[in-house]
């Protein structure tokens, strides 16, 4: 239990100190800490869009769900997605291939950290492409977005959602991803 209330402060000391103002931090915070409780919340409560502000000017929008928080927690939070290498000071990436963009944090950090010229985002989700569409608008990302899902061979497949936002898969149930 003590271990579980550390790493909750933990989070929320990060929140503190990536958002931008105390209106971003307590609507993160809030949600940070709410999403643990969901099955105690209202069905209104899920999945309602928020948006916030980091330090560096990125605004990030996400819904009130455990796939999207769990995602800004990976992303922004304890930056799970840093090279294991220093490349700031060499000649930035020409092209980034983000598989799986779910709603874009990934992509929208690692061009803001790296910077990229040019990105390429390929997610099966519809909600989610509309969100990470947000995203690259919000904080003039170039970016072509590719709503498909991505295997070995070319053809249709099925993709199924979850309840988590970022857990979706290829599966016989489901809607035809192409």
């Amino acid at each position: 239990m003590l271990t579980k209330c550390a790493d909750v402060l933990k989070e929320l000391i990060r929140a503190f100190h990536v958002t931008d103002s105390v209106g971003s931090f307590l609507k993160l915070g809030i949600d940070l800490l709410s999403v643990r409780r969901l099955r105690y919340l209202p069905k209104s409560w899920y999945n309602q869009p928020r948006s916030v502000r980091l330090r560096d000017g990125t605004v990030l929008h996400y819904r009130r769900n455990q796939g999207d928080l769990w995602s800004f927690r990976e992303v922004s939070l304890f930056e799970c997605y840093r090279l294991p290498f220093d490349h700031r000071d060499g000649e930035p990436f020409k092209t980034l291939v983000d598989l799986g963009a779910n709603i874009g944090m990934t992509s929208v950090w690692l061009y803001k950290r790296y910077g990229c010229p040019r990105i390429i985002a390929v997610e099966a989700d519809a909600t989610n492409c509309e969100i990470a569409r947000r995203n690259f608008e919000a904080n003039n990302v170039p970016v072509e977005i590719i709503s498909a899902a991505i295997g070995p061979y070319d053809g249709e497949a099925r993709f199924a959602k979850s309840g988590l936002s970022n857990v979706g898969r290829v599966s016989p149930e489901g809607a035809t991803a192409v």
